[in-house]
């Protein structure tokens, strides 16, 4: 059987959205977190990166994702699924930055260790927010009850994706694409198997759709014969969205939200969800009308159409 070829390339699939909290490791910390992994046999969660730069050394590798733009082996929501029935001596993970969601991953991960196995993550820096260092050090009261903890500090540097660009940009940055992101590297030896940690609730279902390399997701909900009224967040002047923090009170507002940060209203979700499978049917053709689509086709930035490539799923959050 022959082996497909990969190249870093491949794993820019699609621009990052902001519901997958989706900030690309650069090239060098993808070297040398691959030069930590070596030869072992691993299973990376939430890596897409890693993952294809190992397979382009040869080495076996499996790779875990919700998101099937990541070309995993495995499709799994590892905040909300039940661990799989595969194992290895070295698991490497790049979770949310939410205390929660964080001891959520490591536990899943660690269903997947035996004793004496390694895991590798990213975590939050202390000068990440205010809150950071206490988080940090309680979540690592609760790992110590089971493994070992070693800290390489700003291990990590961040490429800055389009949205948090965007959202730089609102808030006057000169360089929005300056990438000024680090993150620490932790890892842990398993001494012993820990509870898996309740899976993280969520509030909505979102529909993504997929044109080219743009990415557009609506949140799933409103009666079905209501009219379609998309519009911007409050008195915004602007589509573009001042933030991407799970903890920003009006993010629980937006229905509509674009790889390039852009957010709406929507009034009528259903009959918009309806005009977005079409549009995404006919690759954008404008050979259609799409009169919910007026206010996003005129000022997104939604690629030139007739669409290369599209694709659409279901995901919550």
């Amino acid at each position: 059987m022959s082996k497909a070829i990969y190249s870093r390339q491949d794993t820019v699939i699609v621009e990052p959205h902001p519901l997958d909290y989706d900030w690309q490791f650069s090239d060098s910390s993808i070297d040398k977190l691959s030069s930590i992994v070596g030869d072992e046999f691993c299973i990376t969660c939430g890596v897409p990166s890693l993952a294809f730069q190992l397979k382009v050394m040869g080495k076996e590798v499996v790779n875990i994702d919700r998101n099937p733009l990541r070309l995993p082996e495995r499709q799994i929501d590892i905040s909300r699924e039940e661990p799989i029935n595969i194992s290895s001596s070295l698991v490497v993970i790049d979770p949310p930055w939410y205390p929660e969601e964080f001891y959520r991953w490591l536990t899943w991960a660690a269903q997947h260790v035996p004793s004496n196995g390694r895991i590798l993550a990213s975590i939050w820096p202390n000068e990440t927010r205010p809150t950071a260092m206490s988080e940090r050090n309680e979540l690592f009261e609760k790992i110590k009850a089971w493994a070992d903890i070693n800290v390489l500090e700003r291990f990590f540097k961040y490429k800055v994706p389009i949205f948090e660009q965007e959202s730089r940009r609102l808030a006057g940055v000169d360089d929005a694409g300056f990438p000024w992101r680090f993150g620490d590297l932790v890892e842990l030896k398993v001494r012993s198997k820990p509870l898996l940690a309740e899976p993280i609730g969520f509030s909505s279902i979102w529909r993504r759709f997929v044109w080219d390399g743009y990415q557009l997701a609506l949140r799933e909900r409103g009666a079905p014969d209501s009219a379609t009224v998309v519009r911007k967040l409050g008195a915004a002047e602007s589509w573009s969205f001042p933030s991407v923090s799970r903890r920003e009170p009006q993010r629980y507002l937006i229905d509509l939200w674009s790889s390039w940060n852009e957010v709406a209203i929507v009034e009528g979700a259903k009959n918009l969800e309806k005009d977005l499978v079409k549009f995404t049917h006919n690759r954008g053709s404008t050979d259609f009308h799409y009169e919910t689509l007026g206010p996003i086709l005129e000022s997104w930035k939604i690629p030139n159409r007739p669409f290369g490539r599209v694709f659409t799923w279901v995901h919550c959050d």
